[in-house]
């Protein structure tokens, strides 16, 4: 509406020079000799329709891509900070074996701390005295006969290992065996760095 009125205002002022007695502006000079006419229709016209292009708003003058494309490329102050590498578990995990106790045994997982009594017990017939006769579990002294019968205990039927070592021919025997969980396995910090030989980075 304003590029509108202007163009009015400038016609009315054309016109109005025109009316006087000195020469008509250049806008409105007609060949030598010529007779200038006026169309009022210019007046009330669109200027589209004289060839004239409204000018585009933007209200947030902002420039719009072009619908052609359709991809927005990303800005590089946009301060968006790229995700570090991602970390994980690394190393490689402490051996069973080398475990002598339990308590260092299970600190490794999949080591397993087994203890047992071992060996085989002596034969009951193989004891010469009433004292070694009546220390044999299953053995028994006959006075009579002044020697030692029955069947000695095996080793096998023991859980503690002072009464396995009490039997003639058994031993305590206990040790540190399986396969430790790989470094690789793990996706928490915690339990990566809670396993012997194992770091998360």
């Amino acid at each position: 509406m304003s590029s509108r009125k202007s163009f009015h205002a400038a016609a009315l002022a054309a016109l109005a020079l025109a009316a006087c007695d000195g020469p008509a502006p250049p806008m409105l000079r007609g060949p030598e000799g010529g007779v200038l006419r006026f169309d009022a229709a210019m007046i009330d016209g669109d200027p589209a329709d004289a060839g004239v292009s409204p000018p585009v708003r933007t209200d947030s003058g902002a420039t719009r891509p072009t619908r052609d494309s359709g991809i927005t490329q990303p800005s590089s102050d946009s301060g968006v900070t790229r995700p570090s590498p991602t970390e994980s578990c690394h190393g490689v995990p402490s051996g069973c074996f080398a475990r002598t106790t339990r308590t260092t045994c299970e600190q490794i997982e999949g080591c397993i701390y087994d203890e047992q009594c071992e060996g085989i017990s002596a034969s009951c017939y193989s004891q010469w005295t009433h004292y070694t006769c009546i220390s044999q579990d299953g053995c028994y002294w006959n006075s009579s006969r002044d020697d030692c019968s029955g069947s000695a205990r095996p080793c096998s039927l023991y859980s503690g290992d002072s009464t396995c070592r009490r039997q003639e021919g058994c031993r305590w025997e206990s040790d540190c065996s399986g396969v430790p969980r790989s470094c690789g396995s793990y996706f928490d910090r915690f339990a990566c760095n809670a396993q012997p030989g194992c770091s998360w980075y």
